[in-house]
């Protein structure tokens, strides 16, 4: 494995093991502070008013009695709903705890297998094993490009041929998640010592704090359309609902 390979594995393994332990519904749907565990996994709300179902509809998606891997699953809140619209779904995460919290709360779903990944492949799984790829919020806190562009090419390779994959990246340089700081002082996470033993480094910036647990690299358009198709991946769209912050690419294995 290239060094640049495990520097980033081991930089994102260590931040999201401790933001997994401290709060972990907060860091993966940090638009509300008091989740509970019933809230968080309930509803399959989408963007602009949609569902989930809606959305891999507009795509021409139907998930039922399909293999799909859910790439940076966390606790498995979009491999609950995959499972639920009839797929046999494989969440992976580079996080022991929030497969941990999968595994836990989900314990009764059938459909559902969660596994710790290693962080830069896929090489758990076979070569044309899935029929879905999905992948949302995890490119963008990935720190490293060649770690993005290697698992584009491990999302080729366990892809059958014909099978389709929706995967999301960051497009704003040294992309970092913002939260308002008078938010993260109420969760407790933004005092030094608390953010110290979390790993993150604050930056305050124009009112708010700057996690760089969450730092990704810039993933241009052109390199990621560069990327699918160094991976034998066709894309069909690109599109988004905040360009300046992201962007999807929908597609599939020829």
């Amino acid at each position: 494995m290239p060094n640049t390979h495990a520097s980033s594995r081991i930089q994102m393994k260590e931040k999201w093991e401790n933001l997994a332990r401290q709060a972990p519904m907060y860091w993966i749907a940090s638009g509300r502070t008091d989740w509970n565990t019933e809230e968080f996994y309930s509803g399959d709300a989408w963007y602009d008013g949609q569902t989930l179902h809606e959305f891999l509809g507009s795509l021409g998606i139907d998930l039922a009695g399909k293999r799909v891997l859910d790439l940076g699953c966390g606790m498995g809140r979009i491999s609950l709903q995959f499972a639920r619209y009839g797929a046999e779904v494989y969440g992976t995460d580079i996080s022991e705890e929030m497969i941990r919290l999968a595994r836990l709360n989900l314990v009764h779903v059938p459909r559902l297998h969660f596994r710790v990944g290693d962080g830069v492949s896929l090489e758990s799984y076979p070569d044309g094993f899935f029929d879905v790829a999905w992948s949302y919020i995890t490119f963008r806190h990935i720190p490293s490009l060649r770690v993005i562009e290697g698992y584009v090419r491990e999302i080729g390779r366990v892809l059958a041929p014909g099978g389709r994959f929706i995967l999301e990246a960051g497009n704003l340089r040294g992309w970092q998640a913002f939260v308002s700081e008078n938010r993260a002082i109420r969760l407790g996470l933004a005092s030094p010592g608390r953010l110290s033993r979390l790993g993150i480094r604050a930056i305050p910036t124009v009112g708010l704090v700057r996690y760089d647990a969450f730092a990704g690299v810039k993933v241009t358009r052109r390199k990621m359309l560069d990327a699918l198709q160094a991976g034998g991946l066709v894309t069909d769209r690109t599109f988004s609902y905040n360009p300046t912050d992201h962007m999807f690419y929908a597609g599939h294995k020829a």
